[in-house]
């Protein structure tokens, strides 16, 4: 592919649950972060909000910060919002098929032991059985149990049964969206990523997160995967549109497509073998199967191994830092930080009294988190 262009530094990267889109968002993380770019992050964890639609009021502001540069956190599609927090920015997210996303949301989430029926032979198809009548109960993170892509794509759920109402809410994401990266061709994505951005190989390269363990996974029969298909309809919907229009985008890549590919799929192995010990098991979630870093591997490998939340605490303590200076901030943390923000921030449109008392009190967590990442690192 031809080089000649200059590499974006402006990006909003939708993440969608359960399609590799963490693993992506590292991808941006990982170059945002070395690039020194300024990241809209929330106030609190590494999640906007899993309900409502993103709006700039979420995003952790300080006096004069009105414009950022990436967007990779957890939050409803907001066109118009996302663009006012990052102007000019490439919007890209990622999207799978309805049938592994679904079970793959259904198991990650642990929904059959939140509804009761994790004991029965097979809870998947017990769901699936009377799926309307489960969706009725409230249990955690069920925004995900009913065409969950588009609901993050910005769709409310009491539009997913109007074919109509989605078909137009596709047609607007299309054309709001430059790049619908597929889990399905993950690589495959990348090499668009690539040209879209105009950033290097090295900059593209990943360790999977975020992959499910054994004990969270169903089998899929061809009858529970059609079941699947019928109760996550809009979905399918939406698969269906963005998988024509991404292989459309591979033909449009030129003849050098396969070539590249198969380039960076030569270096992704080589960086492989150098940053994962293969006879030993890392530690994390323990819905997740964990990679293990390889004794003595280069710094690359560090910033590969980072998952997204030690990305967010890292963006997020150093653009504290550059905002206050590190010892003022490290006097804030030991102090209770609470009137020193507030006196700080007290021309901030952002900073009202309710969250002066209650979020800005539980950041203090995450930030002395920060610090413990930051001295790992440095070790």
């Amino acid at each position: 592919m031809d080089r000649v262009c200059q590499a974006q530094n402006k990006a909003v990267f939708i993440k969608t649950h359960k399609t590799a889109s963490t693993t992506a968002a590292s991808i941006f993380e990982r170059y945002g972060y070395s690039h020194n770019l300024m990241f809209a992050l929330p106030w609190i964890t590494h999640i906007f909000d899993e309900n409502k639609l993103f709006n700039r009021d979420m995003v952790m502001t300080f006096r004069g910060m009105t414009t950022f540069d990436m967007i990779t956190n957890h939050g409803r599609f907001n066109c118009k919002e996302m663009e006012a927090v990052v102007p000019h920015a490439k919007f890209v997210t990622i999207i799978r098929d309805p049938v592994g996303q679904f079970e793959s949301a259904f198991g990650y989430f642990e929904m059959a032991s939140n509804l009761g029926i994790s004991k029965k032979p097979d809870p998947l198809a017990v769901f699936l059985k009377h799926p309307a009548n489960y969706y009725k109960k409230s249990f955690h993170m069920k925004v995900q149990s009913w065409n969950g892509q588009l609901f993050d794509l910005g769709l409310n759920h009491s539009y997913c049964s109007d074919t109509s109402k989605v078909a137009k809410h596709i047609t607007k994401l299309d054309k709001e969206l430059d790049l619908v990266m597929l889990t399905e061709y993950f690589d495959e994505s990348l090499i668009l990523l690539r040209k879209l951005m105009c950033w290097s190989y090295e900059q593209i390269l990943y360790l999977p997160k975020g992959v499910r363990n054994d004990a969270h996974r169903y089998s899929v029969s061809a009858q529970i995967a059609e079941e699947i298909r019928e109760w996550n309809a809009a979905d399918v919907q939406l698969y269906r549109h963005f998988n024509k229009t991404f292989w459309r985008k591979v033909k449009e890549y030129g003849p050098d497509f396969e070539s590249d590919l198969q380039e960076f799929r030569q270096l992704q192995q080589k960086m492989l073998h150098m940053c994962i010990d293969t006879d030993k098991e890392g530690w994390g979630d323990y819905r997740e199967t964990q990679f293990a870093h390889k004794k003595n591997a280069p710094k690359i490998c560090d910033d590969l191994m980072r998952t997204d939340i030690e990305f967010v605490q890292l963006i997020r303590w150093k653009e504290m830092e550059n905002e206050f200076g590190l010892a003022k901030l490290l006097g804030m943390i030991a102090g209770g930080i609470i009137y020193t923000i507030k006196e700080e921030l007290a021309d901030n449109r952002y900073f009202e009294e309710e969250l002066i008392d209650s979020s800005v009190f539980k950041a203090t967590t995450s930030m002395r988190s920060s610090i413990k990442i930051q001295k790992f690192y440095e070790m």
